[in-house]
């Protein structure tokens, strides 16, 4: 019996440290981004990347990694001006069709400055 406790604590643990990365994969969220003025932007996150696009055009691609409830943003191309070893990490919260990003660490300030004020609200596809 404490064999299946054990087994059943750990699935448990594993399931719930890989729930922000399921949550937040292959799923695209809208709001006001500063650019450095105002614009209305999609942010799409897929496996390993996340998109950055306004009227359909993609403003900015970055290697994504997630953990928990933490992400990691890298620029791989794109109009701003981080460096590509400088890494972003943000703590992300869904709460039903909202995504509220903040600022943990990000040497870039353009890049953590053009975040959204506001949630983000998510493109149902």
């Amino acid at each position: 019996m404490k064999i299946f406790k054990q087994l059943f604590l750990f699935l448990f643990t594993f399931l719930l440290a890989n729930s922000g990365h399921a949550q937040i994969q292959n799923t695209s969220w809208k709001g006001v981004f500063n650019l450095p003025s105002p614009a209305d932007c999609i942010f799409e996150f897929k496996t390993d990347t996340a998109l950055l696009t306004m009227d359909g055009n993609i403003l900015e691609t970055s290697k994504l990694t997630v953990k928990g409830d933490t992400l990691t943003l890298q620029k791989l191309s794109g109009g701003s001006p981080c460096d590509a070893d400088v890494i972003g990490i943000y703590r992300f919260k869904i709460n039903g069709d909202k995504l509220t990003l903040t600022v943990i660490d990000d040497a870039c300030n353009e890049r953590a400055m053009a975040g959204p004020e506001e949630p983000l609200t998510a493109v149902k596809n």
